[in-house]
């Protein structure tokens, strides 16, 4: 039988647990290799999934009527949706009761098939509907949260901060009492763990806005600390679209930005293997696909340079052992044919410590850039307390701007390990 859970745009293990058993019956009943073996209990079983069919439909439509007097602003939506059960179910019934007097028939079992078919869509709607309604819950809690944020950025009174404090933590909680069951529902396991993850993002944003908006009333003199507060209120905001997206049934998480020059040390590898292959002579040569390796390591160390930011030394050092190596392998590609394989073995150990000098100064780059962080321990942290405390606005600044330096350098640094790994 065609009918598959699979076919239909199940997105919560809900929806999959309520269509599953009656999809493997109704796939039982229909399935032709099922009919040959087993004729004579094909009749009890049919009459057995006829029932559940029924039982199925009452309990999907009473499960309808539930949800829509939990939310009357879907009636319509709802009642469509009902009735359109009530006719695919009863047509489906119908061709059951059909095929079981007849169980050899194609035509009909073909009938129980696009029956079942309609009836499956017509559930899915219904259940999809119910959803909607849980994902509306969540919108009008994240709507809330969003007013409460406004108040809490726009206050000029510290008393009215206080008592804010209290309904943003309420919301929370409420929002979170939501998304926890949603979040274990989720078929997705990337939707999962964005879920798990803004969630808490959302908690420690919170509680930097409310920080922020004590230091901006507690000083009010200062720019920057009127900067933060708004950078704060913003950044509660951006998460609250993102648990936006990631409950919306119809929104599919955004894949990650592929990074840049982390195929250096896979394509540097594919180049020594095949030089190892050409010095064997076990095949004909491949100069194509060694020139090609060539372009692509190119390629990708100038993306490592672009992205990780490397300096001007690295990258001619880079430049030049990248122009070495190239000499060095259209030297073996031209004596190739005139040298036994026993002969090549100068070529390839000198390939081989090119590569391994291009990787050395990808890694001499990325201790480079880390050593200076590392070796700062936490000076620019402790810096930014010391000027935060004594309410040094210069300070500040100076401090943040040396965190962010830091936190570039081991991203980049992070980069340029990346790009050795296979």
């Amino acid at each position: 039988m065609s009918v598959n859970s699979q076919s239909i745009k199940i997105r919560t293990k809900s929806v999959e647990k309520v269509l599953e058993p009656i999809i493997l019956q109704l796939s039982e009943l229909v399935n032709p290799q099922r009919q040959l073996n087993r004729p004579k209990g094909l009749s009890k079983s049919g009459d057995e999934i006829l029932k559940l069919v029924k039982i199925s439909i009452d309990e999907f439509v009473d499960r309808g009527k539930e949800i829509l007097r939990e939310c009357p602003k879907m009636a319509d939506d709802f009642m469509i949706v009902l009735k359109d059960i009530q006719v695919t179910g009863d047509q489906l019934s119908e061709a059951i009761s059909s095929f079981v007097a007849q169980p050899i028939n194609e035509d009909l079992r073909k009938n129980v098939s696009r029956s079942a078919r309609s009836l499956l869509s017509s559930v899915t709607r219904l259940l999809i509907l119910a959803d909607l309604v849980d994902v509306q819950r969540l919108q009008q809690c994240l709507q809330k949260l969003k007013e409460d944020v406004s108040f809490v950025k726009n206050t000029r009174d510290m008393g009215e901060l206080t008592s804010l404090c209290t309904p943003i933590n309420d919301a929370l909680n409420e929002l979170f009492a939501l998304l926890q069951p949603r979040t274990k529902d989720m078929l997705n396991p990337t939707q999962r763990e964005d879920l798990d993850l803004f969630q808490y993002c959302l908690r420690q944003a919170c509680n930097m806005l409310l920080a922020a908006s004590k230091a901006h009333l507690m000083h009010p003199e200062l720019a920057t600390a009127a900067a933060n507060r708004v950078y704060c209120a913003q950044l509660v905001c951006d998460v609250i679209d993102k648990i936006s997206d990631a409950c919306n049934p119809t929104c599919l998480p955004e894949a990650p930005s592929p990074l840049l020059g982390q195929a250096v040390m896979s394509i540097l590898q594919e180049i020594m293997d095949t030089v190892r292959c050409e010095s064997e002579k076990e095949d004909n040569r491949n100069g194509a696909g060694l020139s090609r390796a060539l372009d692509q390591l190119s390629v990708e160390i100038t993306a490592l340079e672009n992205s990780a930011n490397l300096g001007k030394r690295i990258h001619t050092a880079l430049e030049a052992s990248l122009q070495h190596l190239r000499n060095e392998i259209n030297e073996l590609l031209d004596v190739w044919e005139f040298q036994a394989a026993g002969e090549l073995g100068h070529s390839v150990d000198s390939i081989t410590d090119i590569c391994a000098e291009i990787r050395h100064l990808i890694a001499k780059a990325a201790l480079s850039l880390s050593s200076g962080t590392l070796l700062a321990g936490d000076s620019a942290v402790t810096l930014l307390t010391e000027a935060a405390r004594t309410a040094n606005e210069n300070r500040l600044i100076v401090a943040a701007e040396n965190i962010q330096t830091q936190t570039t350098e081991l991203i980049d640094a992070a980069l340029c390990l990346c790009a050795l790994s296979v």
